[in-house]
């Protein structure tokens, strides 16, 4: 064997052994990440949870029949909601590839308190319809809910 096939020979072994390990550290990186993001979960979940018993105290709210008591429920309502995404919010997410997922779930989350707000001040001034606003914001909220369990939170962002 000549100089030339031993060396080559040492570089094929020194590049089997580097892509060997790592791979085995992106198996660990990977695996870490995703034992970062179940903790994540708990965390965010407990967050969220928090603020149950207020919007159970809270309840579905008086009949739409009367809309000054009704917006004041949506208000109500709409400050605990988002109590429950500001605290979610305020946790990083560790894991890069729910980031996404996790940032639309929080921004669906968003839009549809937003929709509520306009229903009560819809309702407040006596104006138009409130009912297309309530109905976008429970339609937004439940796209929220369902982009939320689907990676894998059980109470965000919902609180209950």
């Amino acid at each position: 064997m000549t100089l030339i096939g031993v060396v080559v020979g040492v570089a094929a072994l020194l590049v089997a052994i580097f892509v060997i390990y790592k791979e085995d550290v992106s198996e660990e990186q990977v695996e870490s990440s995703k034992e970062a993001f179940a903790s994540y979960l708990a965390e965010s979940d407990a967050a969220c949870a928090k603020h149950g018993p207020a919007l159970a105290e809270l309840g579905d709210g008086p009949w739409q029949g009367d809309p000054a008591a009704y917006a004041a429920h949506l208000r109500e309502k709409n400050k605990v909601l988002s109590e429950v995404v500001r605290d979610w919010q305020a946790l990083a997410v560790p894991y890069e590839e729910k980031k996404q997922d996790v940032a639309e779930a929080q921004s669906l989350a968003l839009g549809s308190i937003r929709q509520y707000e306009i229903a009560a001040d819809v309702m407040e001034d006596g104006g138009e319809d409130a009912n297309p606003y309530i109905t976008e914001g429970g339609r937004m909220g439940l796209e929220a809910i369902t982009k939320a369990r689907a990676t894998g939170f059980k109470i965000c962002p919902g609180g209950r």
